[in-house]
């Protein structure tokens, strides 16, 4: 008796891991879909703040946006050096193209974007354009939506 309470035991043990079992997804899947979200929210973002200013002076890297630091009053940008070569702008946004990586609304395609010498207090990327270094904020990360 005591034995087929733990043959019983055990097949409800079995069958509830093996029904859980094919709701795990793959973890390669799972983080395909999450930088899809990832991709995804950067776009929708880009989208409204160029909704709220056509004129907007952005670039996206990674899952991130970036704004011109001349259009953000408090920044002082006179001793930020460039570091590392991390890109160079190979699309320019058109209105009703999604926003991708790489792409500037103002920059001109080939434009070399590095990062800063020494680390700064929040994320920021140089923009070199005809020998004139321009400074430009993370402005979004879906990562780390803290928005600024």
């Amino acid at each position: 008796m005591k034995t087929l309470k733990v043959v019983i035991c055990l097949s409800f043990l079995l069958l509830s891991l093996v029904g859980c079992s094919g709701q795990q997804t793959n973890p390669k899947e799972q983080g395909a879909n999450q930088m899809n979200q990832f991709y995804k929210e950067m776009q929708e973002k880009a989208t409204e703040i160029l909704k709220e200013n056509k004129n907007a002076d952005i670039l996206a890297h990674g899952y991130s946006i970036y704004m011109n630091a001349k259009h953000i009053e408090q920044m002082d940008n006179s001793n930020i050096k460039t570091g590392e070569k991390l890109f160079d702008i190979h699309l320019t946004y058109k209105k009703g193209e999604p926003f991708e990586q790489g792409m500037a609304t103002k920059l001109p395609v080939g434009t070399e974007v590095y990062l800063p010498a020494e680390k700064q207090e929040r994320p920021i990327l140089i923009a070199v354009v005809n020998g004139k270094e321009e400074v430009y904020f993370e402005i979004f990360n879906p990562i780390n939506n803290d928005s600024k």
